[in-house]
């Protein structure tokens, strides 16, 4: 089963390109978040990061995951913009 928590934390972290930038972003630790991170891996049973250098990459397993999330999350933005609308 998917954690909504978790795939907010890999969309943010994807969108920064960096654990700390999104931790800071999501105000939480950074071990803390890559423990989330690692455990969205493992209940997908795949690697969604590489790291290259000091820097992190999507794999394309990330990249496919990251599309879904920016439709999940682009449409929860859509239905909040619609309450306020009202």
């Amino acid at each position: 089963m998917l954690n909504y928590n978790h795939l907010y934390y890999f969309y943010v972290t994807a969108k920064l390109e960096s654990v700390t930038r999104a931790a800071q972003e999501l105000s939480i630790q950074q071990p803390s978040l890559s423990a989330q991170l690692k455990t969205l891996e493992n209940n997908l049973n795949q690697d969604l990061f590489m790291k290259v250098g000091r820097q992190i990459r999507l794999t394309g397993e990330g990249q496919v995951v990251f599309k879904y999330c920016q439709r999940i999350f682009g449409a929860a933005r859509n239905a909040a913009s619609f309450d306020k609308q009202r």
